[in-house]
Formats: C-alpha cells, sequence, structure tokens
C-alpha cells in the first residue's frame, strides 16, 4: 500500500507541501464545519443560495463557522449531539388563540430535557404566554417547519 506523506501544490508561483496528516484532518474539519451549517441552516430557514462574490463567499464561511462554534457548545454543553438537541427542542410551538374578546400566543409547555437544555445552555426558556391582545391579530402564524 502506497502512502504518501506530504502533499504539495502551486499557487500563485510559490509551492506549498503539508503533510499528509495534516491535509487529512483539515478535510475532515471542513466536513464537520460544512455538514453542521447543512443542519443548522434549516434551524434559521435559510434557502440555498449560491455565491459568486466575494464578499458573499466569505460571508457564507463565516456563517458555517459561527454556526459550527454554536452547534459545538450546544454538543458539549449538553453533553449530547446536534441532532438530538434540535430534536428535543423541534417540539416546541407556540400556537395563537383567538376569540372575540382578544387572543394570545402562547407556547407548549417544555419537556423536562428540554428545560435541562435550556438550563445546561444558560438560555431562558419561554414564557407561557408570549403576547396578550385585545382583539384578535391581523396576522397569521407559520406552521412549524418539518426537517
Amino acid at each position: 500500500m502506497f502512502v504518501r506523506e506530504t502533499v504539495s501544490t502551486r499557487k500563485h508561483g510559490a509551492e506549498f507541501s503539508l503533510p499528509a496528516a495534516q491535509v487529512a484532518t483539515s478535510y475532515r474539519d471542513l466536513y464537520l464545519i460544512e455538514r453542521t451549517f447543512r443542519s443548522f441552516k434549516h434551524v434559521v430557514d435559510i434557502r440555498p443560495v449560491y455565491h459568486t462574490r466575494e464578499r458573499r463567499i466569505r460571508a457564507h464561511v463565516g456563517l458555517c463557522v459561527v454556526a459550527y462554534l454554536l452547534t459545538h457548545h450546544a454538543e458539549r454543553a449538553c453533553n449530547t449531539s446536534w441532532d438530538r438537541i434540535k430534536t428535543s427542542l423541534s417540539s416546541l410551538h407556540a400556537g395563537c388563540l383567538s376569540s372575540s374578546h382578544g387572543s394570545f400566543i402562547k407556547t407548549t409547555v417544555p419537556t423536562s430535557e428540554q428545560r435541562t437544555c435550556f438550563k445546561k445552555l444558560n438560555v431562558t426558556q419561554p414564557p407561557e404566554i408570549l403576547t396578550k391582545t385585545a382583539s384578535p391579530p391581523s396576522f397569521q402564524l407559520r406552521p412549524p417547519h418539518n426537517t
């Protein structure tokens, strides 16, 4: 079996040489960051965009890194995978209840797993009643986004 010890490339007239293990680690890290962003973009409801301008590409990479840092922090704080955290929190919803006397937005009661997650992340859990109005609201809530 042939194993390469270094990987060399020429870019902008200069030659770069890196140990093969470092190249493999960098690709693995890149994969983890991109996988995290693909998972995270469904949480924040981002549509696919194909970037051609350098500033947009830089912004995309920055968002990928922020998504990776947020999910990595959540995984470490909650001592579980991002997929499990996302699945647990996905059952937390808000619904608008209206009558001729007014309306209010009520959240579902957090499960013990969700309360534990909020506590470990030092995040205030949502109140039971978000808003209350004297008349029915003039907006419609979107149904939950299924991933």
